[in-house]
């Protein structure tokens, strides 16, 4: 009977027979729940969260939980599956999310919500126990190593007891016995009293070493040379740095994967951050007091082409070497008195011979008017290892100098002397580093920036003011001025991408300085306007204050933007423009405070465009107490000037 039926009526038979009671049976069963791969786990490894709608045919708008005390890496991903079990027919739509936990605790993934039809569906609450990434690494590295034997991270100096501008190398080191991933800095250290320079002269191969009766891993991640600015037990901070660690299967195996292992992803590791112990180094003085290079090996002279005399000056070049700073070094003296003579630096650059980093100073003399004359060019230096002041010099040289035409000084009109004679003078420190682009300040913190200066100066006929931008460097881009027409229009050239990326705040504050230094007045101050904390430049930002107050110049700090995330600049393209995306951003405000208070001056914080006003009231009402409170650093003039003139300008008086 059966086999002769038409094969239309073969599959009414099926349909009513099979798949009509299936699809009766699901409307019944119509669901929404939520699950996660992980029961417990331990602090900074990852893992999924499902939230599963089952045997409806579509859900919309989902809704997912805060997900707060985790981290979301990705999701949701979509995906769709039916199939048939046990004769029923199953139908699912699944969301997933990949979670990282952020901190210990005992925490509940709240509900998700769904849209089906008229319908809102709320799934099951999930409850996850995030444990302490110290036990996870203890119990991934086995009962023979605890964490503290597994990795050392240590900041190690070639010598504790130098003199002032003595060089003492300070290395990053990590001592390992088990295998790291990967690690990244979380926090450099922080150099006060110490000029700064990193070098790439070492060894970057990985080494094994014995330490404490076990075998390890060394490797130097960074070399600093330090030289001390300032007599005294000074201390280089922490350096603190997050290490991500395998875990062994043998964990992995164990608890039914409470160790962290995702069914979803690659084997998991673990993230733990440490803390280095901090660095002391005992600096004492030189004889007499003096600001002094120090370990001084050689000097050369070379005297220029005679037959250029008559137009610009007789040149001499002298080159000195020292082992010790190289911002020390002071034109040598050439033991004449006679002709008029002008000095300025024209190289200075460091390099590795015998193991050693030597610093190398040109200095240019040309003496432009006289006969002969005999040069003997000398200059003291402190041998640290005698501990003693030594000379350095070469024999006498007699040169023949041509007559030149005799410079006339010009004579000072009355314009100049007014200009001369002005009450103040205030020079505006601005940050132009990419970070400026962020927009929690409309359209971003460096346009917010220049409307700040552009009302500020709009009325301020009594004031003489200078603009100085940084970022990696420094640069003046608008001398002292009382036009401030002329200072409105070089604020609209202020823009991100100027000079070299960074945030070197000491070396736009000295930038200033060496402007101020050169005005008569009876009132000088700098205005610093940044968002970002200091991460490059020789000299660090309060070591620079300490050098305002020394020079009776008030230090105003102003931040700019909020902590938090923002759209900023996350990369950049081939083509030069920024790539935006959320990032957070930081302001360390104690520092920025720390360096008004030693001069006198005061810190503000700008977060909101509301705030303008107060803002530009504030700076209008100035009143400066320069001077930096006692037990500060002080400089010994001649190593002020040297820091401030030298080390920026090249130039000598």
């Amino acid at each position: 009977m059966f086999s002769v039926l038409h094969p239309r009526l073969w599959f009414l038979f099926f349909f009513c027979a099979v798949c009509l009671p299936m699809a009766i049976s699901q409307k019944d069963s119509i669901y929404f729940s939520s699950h996660s791969e992980a029961e417990e786990i331990f602090r900074g490894v990852q893992f999924e969260v499902a939230f599963v709608l089952h045997n409806s045919g579509e859900g919309s708008g989902l809704q997912p939980p805060s997900f707060k005390g985790f981290k979301v890496v990705s999701g949701p991903n979509r995906a769709m599956k039916s199939s048939i079990l046990g004769g029923k027919l199953t139908h699912e739509q699944e969301w997933r999310f990949t979670l990282e936990s952020q901190q210990p605790g005992v925490f509940t993934i709240g509900p998700a919500y769904i849209k089906v039809g008229d319908e809102i569906l709320e799934s099951n609450s999930v409850k996850v126990i995030v444990k302490n990434e110290k036990m996870q690494v203890e119990a991934a590295l086995g009962d023979s190593l605890n964490l503290e034997e597994a990795i050392m991270l240590k900041l190690e100096v070639d010598r504790s007891d130098v003199y002032i501008g003595e060089r003492v190398t300070l290395d990053y080191v990590i001592y390992s016995a088990t295998n790291i991933q990967s690690f990244k800095t979380v926090k450099d250290p922080e150099f006060v009293f110490f000029r700064v320079q990193e070098s790439e002269e070492y060894d970057h191969e990985n080494k094994k070493v014995v330490r404490n009766g076990r075998s390890y891993i060394k490797k130097i991640l960074k070399r600093m040379s330090l030289y001390p600015l300032k007599e005294g037990c000074l201390t280089a901070d922490s350096l603190k740095m997050e290490f991500e660690i395998e875990i062994k299967k043998e964990s992995e195996s164990s608890g039914n994967n409470k160790a962290g292992a995702s069914l979803f992803s690659k084997r998991p590791s673990v993230r733990v951050q440490m803390i280095s112990d901090s660095v002391r180094v005992c600096v004492k003085g030189l004889a007499r007091g003096k600001a002094l290079p120090v370990d001084c090996k050689s000097m050369q002279m070379q005297v220029g082409n005679i037959a250029q005399a008559n137009k610009e000056g007789l040149g001499v070049f002298v080159m000195v070497n020292t082992e010790g700073d190289v911002k020390r070094l002071l034109p040598p003296g050439l033991g004449i008195s006679g002709p008029r003579m002008k000095v300025r630096l024209v190289q200075e650059g460091e390099y590795f011979q015998d193991g050693k980093i030597i610093g190398e100073r040109t200095f240019e003399y040309r003496l432009d008017q006289g006969d002969k004359v005999k040069l003997t060019p000398s200059m003291e230096y402190f041998d640290t290892q005698a501990g003693e002041v030594k000379t350095l010099s070469l024999p006498t040289r007699e040169v023949k100098v041509l007559s030149s035409l005799k410079p006339v000084s010009p004579k000072r009109g009355k314009k100049e002397q007014q200009e001369k004679e002005v009450s103040s003078a205030l020079v505006f420190v601005v940050d132009v580093s990419s970070s400026m682009l962020t927009q929690d300040l409309k359209p971003d913190r460096l346009n917010f920036t220049k409307k700040l200066l552009r009302a500020y100066v709009k009325n301020q006929i009594r004031h003489k003011a200078g603009l100085v931008l940084f970022a990696g460097e420094s640069k003046v881009l608008c001398p002292l001025t009382r036009d401030h027409s002329l200072f409105g229009s070089i604020i609209d050239s202020l823009e991100v991408g100027s000079i070299k990326d960074g945030t070197g705040q000491g070396m736009g504050i000295v930038t200033a300085l060496n402007m101020l230094r050169e005005v008569s007045c009876s009132d000088k101050s700098i205005v610093l306007l940044t968002d970002g904390v200091n991460n490059t430049g020789y000299l660090h930002p309060l070591l620079a204050a300490y050098m305002a107050a020394q020079l009776q110049v008030s230090l105003f700090t102003v931040s700019i933007g909020r902590p938090g995330e923002a759209l900023t600049p996350v990369g950049k393209r081939s083509d030069g423009s920024y790539i935006m995306g959320k990032a957070k951003s930081e302001v360390n405000d104690e520092l920025l405070r720390k360096m008004s208070e030693a001069t006198g001056g005061k810190y503000l914080r700008v977060e909101r465009e509301e705030q303008l006003d107060l803002v530009l009231w504030t700076l209008n009402n100035l009143r400066s107490r320069p001077g930096s409170r006692p037990g500060k650093l002080t400089f010994h003039p001649a190593q002020l000037d040297l820091l401030l003139k030298g080390t920026i300008t090249g130039e000598y008086p």
